[in-house]
């Protein structure tokens, strides 16, 4: 599989960037997030970085050459599994979030910070920050608020 480098998208008042330095060369192995350009406008200097691992099949520029926003840099020759996938968090996960507490001793013989466990995430918060006790509470104590201060409002403002 070939992934595009391109040329980062520029301010509209820039037009027209020079590349700097070439840190690759054609058919060289790169890393994820390794610095393959550096492009040079009049203020600052952009680093363009690989995003994946893989071999560069195919340079498209040379240093001191001129390039324009979104412009194709080079190929990079990628494998499938190598690519990082935008859903960084899998929010389909079924396995409870564990966190680790850490509590005092209460007897003589054991040391503070000794006693060490581990809790489910769920059972401190409840099985939902949305459960239904909460919405129903949580409407409750709306409706009540709503209805004092509409008492006070009244008592006050006459």
């Amino acid at each position: 599989m070939y992934t595009e480098v391109k040329v980062p998208q520029l301010p509209e008042n820039i037009t027209d960037v020079t590349v700097a330095a070439l840190y690759v060369t054609e058919n060289q192995e790169v890393e994820y997030d390794q610095n393959l350009v550096d492009i040079e406008t009049d203020k600052v200097i952009l680093e363009v970085l690989a995003p994946a691992a893989g071999t560069i099949e195919k340079l498209q520029i040379t240093t001191n050459q001129h390039v324009a926003s979104e412009q194709v840099i080079m190929l990079l020759r990628t494998a499938v599994d190598s690519e990082i996938s935008n859903q960084s968090i899998d929010t389909q996960s079924k396995e409870p979030i564990k966190i680790d507490m850490v509590t005092a001793a209460t007897s003589d013989d054991k040391k503070p910070g000794e006693n060490i466990e581990t809790m489910d995430l769920e059972k401190i918060i409840g099985n939902s920050l949305f459960d239904r006790r909460g919405i129903i509470c949580g409407s409750f104590g709306f409706m009540i608020g709503l209805v004092i201060g509409a008492m006070l409002t009244a008592v006050v403002l006459p």
